[in-house]
């Protein structure tokens, strides 16, 4: 039953492509970022898991925090994401008072945020303006991040892993109880998981593979789940670059009639940078 999901996803026409960049333009977006058809991830399954954000200090000394990308903790002081969610292009406008951080739980009750010191985007990344996304990695060297556990890289070639079920995760809008669009950190709800199977596809980015929902299961990432990890049981196996707007709008109020021909995202493996992840962290503990 399962091969018969796989062939009738790679007959499907090709995703339109979203950047999930942050900026001034997200806000056209804001209805359909979420991790969609998911769940809340149980209580430390995944703390390595984090969200990326703005901290803004305001006029009264109050601040407040704005996420924008996901990403996952490697070491205390190395974090993975999208190279796309750490470029800075032209038509940003970044408050004076906002400094780049990463929220994490110390515990389950205390909120931490670690400030972004420096940020590694892979040479050979890629972004062009016919949305074409190549080598879309990057590596952030934080403040110290305390958390129970980091996360582990998977070497495994991401070619062998077509058909394989893995975790989709994120921290994308979501629902709350009245099916209302909210940030989940603002409505109490934690990480965003999803179940999904590896698959090979032909899109817009490269290296790549997509994400399809197991049979019967109907779940989607959106663009506001943008640099979090795809993680099988051998470890991160990918990063979140992009996903299908239209497939995120037609699933924002009603539910897919057929569920076998849906679309999770697409994903930039991490076994082709293995290498360059070790080496960029090696240069500049």
């Amino acid at each position: 039953m399962l091969s018969l999901c796989y062939m009738l996803l790679l007959n499907l026409v090709p995703l339109i492509l979203i950047s999930a960049e942050f900026n001034d333009k997200q806000s056209k977006f804001r209805g359909p970022l979420r991790v969609v058809g998911g769940r809340d991830a149980l209580p430390g399954e995944f703390p390595y898991v984090l969200s990326m954000g703005f901290s803004v200090l305001l006029p009264n000394n109050t601040k407040i925090y704005e996420t924008y990308c996901s990403c996952a903790c490697l070491k205390p002081t190395w974090t993975l994401t999208a190279a796309h969610c750490i470029e800075s292009p032209s038509s940003l406008e970044i408050p004076e008072t906002a400094e780049s951080v990463i929220r994490y739980h110390k515990i389950p009750n205390e909120v931490g945020y670690a400030k972004i010191l420096s940020m590694f985007i892979n040479p050979n990344y890629v972004s062009l303006s016919n949305f074409w996304l190549n080598n879309d990695v990057g590596l952030l060297k934080t403040e110290f991040i305390d958390i129970s556990t980091y996360g582990k890289l998977s070497a495994v070639d991401y070619t062998t892993l077509y058909g394989y079920q893995i975790f989709a995760v994120g921290y994308g809008l979501t629902e709350d109880d009245e099916g209302r669009m909210k940030v989940p950190l603002s409505i109490n709800k934690t990480l965003q998981v999803v179940n999904a199977v590896i698959i090979k596809c032909k899109e817009n980015i490269h290296p790549v593979f997509c994400l399809t929902g197991v049979c019967g299961r109907w779940s989607a990432l959106c663009p506001g789940d943008s640099g979090a990890p795809v993680i099988h049981s051998s470890g991160i196996v990918g990063v979140n670059s992009a996903s299908s707007m239209n497939e995120c709008e037609r699933r924002q109020n009603s539910k897919p009639e057929n569920t076998l021909e849906t679309s999770v995202g697409m994903i930039t493996p991490i076994s082709p940078f293995v290498n360059w992840i070790i080496n960029v962290i090696k240069l500049n503990e």
